[in-house]
Formats: C-alpha cells, structure tokens, sequence
C-alpha cells in the first residue's frame, strides 16, 4: 500500500490536480469519509505540504475493503493489484454521483482515466489473404517484461514487437476460416 500511495503521490498530473484548492471529489462532507479520492487527495495534500518525517495512509489502512473487499489489513497484497483497485475505486467513486449514469464514452473522460489510461491496438494480418484485424482496447496499465529489457524504452519496444503467431497460437482467419501464422 505504501508503495503504491508514494507512486501515486509523485504522479504529476494527479499531484497537481489534488494540489488546486477545489475538491477533485463530488461527494458530501459525510460521504467523504467513505470517499476514496477524497482521501487520496488529502494523502497527496498532506504528503507534498505538510514537513513530517512519516505519513501514516489511516483512511487507506483502515478503508482497504473500500478499495476491494477481498483485502484485510495485515495481509501482504499485490502492489500492482492493489494500485488497479484503488484506480477502480476512485473512478467508480467519481461516475457515481453523474446523474443519470454517464455512457461509456463520457465514462472513459474522468481523471483517472485522462491521468493513467491509454488505447492498446492490436492489429492481427492475414498475409496471402488480404485481411486485417484491427482492435482498440482501453488499459489502465500495462504488464512490461523488465527482466528483458534495461530501460522502460527497451521494455516498451519489446512489448510493442511484432510476434509471428504460430503453432498453438495460430490465429483462425474469419475471411477464410483458415488457421494462419
């Protein structure tokens, strides 16, 4: 959780936007105890404002099952898992109070996802057939291989590689119907 709450604190964007003088959270002073961008914002306030030694993440800590129910606090956790939940959280906490629900379009547009998402495309070709297929997916984040590579450059380059796709991973061609590589 630490980990997590520090990357999230030194994260530009969300450290400016926390940092203005206007509540990044829609909710009411009660609900804001409850809220999960309402306590990130006061845990980056209090972290980049504030001369301590130590910060204590109280609302995270005793809140983990606000984040995702499955937590308990003790328990040692994923810190990828655990920074997905708090996004989720604190995205869902935001698209609650639009009313009437927002369509996925406009959903897509709040902070976290203008802050932390991107589009991944994947494009699959056909060759001799003359067939593309071409998919845009939205992510949060991606899972790089660092073991492979020696600087985030390299690992985005490896991950952005082209791969053949061959033997078990075959791709089944819907203009031919045809298992090609």
């Amino acid at each position: 959780m630490n980990s997590v709450l520090q990357c999230l604190t030194h994260t530009a964007p969300l450290a400016e936007l926390c940092l203005r003088d206007v509540d990044v959270s829609s909710s009411s002073d009660i609900q804001q105890q409850l809220d999960p961008i309402a306590a990130t914002q006061a845990h980056i306030k209090r972290a980049l404002t504030v001369a301590h030694s130590a910060l204590q993440p109280k609302w995270h800590a005793r809140n983990l099952k606000a984040i995702n129910r499955r937590f308990r606090l003790g328990r040692q956790e994923d810190a990828h898992e655990y920074l997905r939940c708090v996004l989720d959280a604190m995205h869902e906490s935001f698209l609650k109070h639009i009313k009437p629900k927002p369509p996925p379009e406009l959903a897509a547009t709040t902070f976290v996802q203008r802050i932390f998402g991107g589009k991944l495309r994947s494009q699959i070709i056909c060759e001799g057939v003359d067939y593309t297929s071409s998919t845009i997916d939205p992510f949060l984040d991606l899972s790089l291989e660092i073991n492979k590579a020696n600087s985030l450059a390299k690992a985005l380059q490896h991950f952005t590689a082209a791969e053949v796709l061959d033997g078990d991973n075959r791709y089944r061609c819907p203009k031919n119907s045809k298992l090609v590589s």
